[in-house]
């Protein structure tokens, strides 16, 4: 099959914050972008040069056994179509497939420890939480399309910029002119720029040797305590609080620790590669 010259990406998850912001740099880089809906076919898939799998369930939100079960396989199933249809393309199949996961693969902490590890993507580890298992999952599911295609898996932090995501709750205590700590302020908050997730895609993209897993944090990392002090600066605010873990555990039950804890976790194989970070700084993007 002959593809044309402007390379078409098919975008699994695009009418979501990161889907949307992503589909627009790839058309203004050059590429065409259609929309992967739930049903999509093997045959659709022959007509991409690339596929990028953003989706999955928002996983910020109570988690009930209902929405545990939502979480889980909204990716998983979602992953396991996209590979099999891969596989099933064979020669055919696209170039290239890129699936995010998260950080939420590593072990977290509330920062109660002296020394917090530092973790990248050659990192030995032992994980058995809820996150872990479904990014483990998830990664593997992915990895299957690796037989006939190159495959990138990125491990994302939370992802930051004004115009959306966390952002807009993350500061509006702050806008409020108080400064909410959230339990001890030890734990790690690892996040991303949205520019930079955008970057590293498609310097991914351009790189036909950078395959396997990449962990998409900023190497400046913070802590939440140091967020609240940057964010308190920003705003001015006028009211320090400390938003007890008690209570964070009362409201969201057990994914309270999406808040309370975290973990430190490094972009070496980014980095190594020659990636240069936009806005590594938190400071630059308030």
């Amino acid at each position: 099959m002959i593809k044309t010259e402007i390379k078409v990406v098919g975008i699994r998850g695009v009418s979501g914050f990161l889907g949307r912001a992503i589909s627009r740099a790839l058309i203004e880089n050059g590429f065409r972008v259609v929309e992967l809906k739930r049903g999509f076919t093997a045959i659709e898939l022959k007509e991409c040069d690339i596929v990028i799998n953003l989706a999955g369930k928002n996983i910020n939100c109570r988690w009930s056994a209902r929405n545990r079960k939502e979480i889980y396989e909204s990716r998983i199933l979602t992953t396991r179509k996209i590979a099999s249809a891969f596989l099933e393309c064979g020669t055919d199949a696209p170039s290239m497939l890129i699936s995010v996961s998260a950080t939420g693969i590593y072990p977290s902490t509330n920062g109660s420890q002296p020394d917090i590890q530092l973790f990248d993507e050659e990192s030995t580890f032992e994980c058995d939480t809820f996150l872990a298992e479904v990014c483990k999952d998830w990664e593997r599911e992915a990895l299957k399309a690796s037989q006939v295609s190159r495959v990138a898996v990125i491990r994302l932090g939370v992802v930051i910029d004004k115009s959306g995501g966390a952002f807009p709750k993350l500061v509006l205590p702050f806008r409020m002119k108080v400064a909410a700590r959230i339990s001890s302020g030890n734990q790690p908050f690892s996040w991303v720029s949205l520019k930079d997730v955008i970057g590293s895609i498609l310097y991914i993209i351009g790189n036909n040797t950078m395959e396997g897993v990449f962990n998409l944090t900023s190497p400046e990392m913070e802590t939440n305590r140091e967020i609240t002090r940057i964010l308190s600066k920003r705003y001015k605010t006028l009211i320090p609080f400390v938003i007890p873990k008690f209570l964070l555990r009362l409201i969201f039950g057990k994914s309270h620790i999406l808040l309370t804890e975290g973990a430190k976790v490094y972009p070496k194989r980014l980095l190594e590669s020659g990636y240069k970070f936009i806005e590594p700084d938190f400071n630059s993007l308030i």
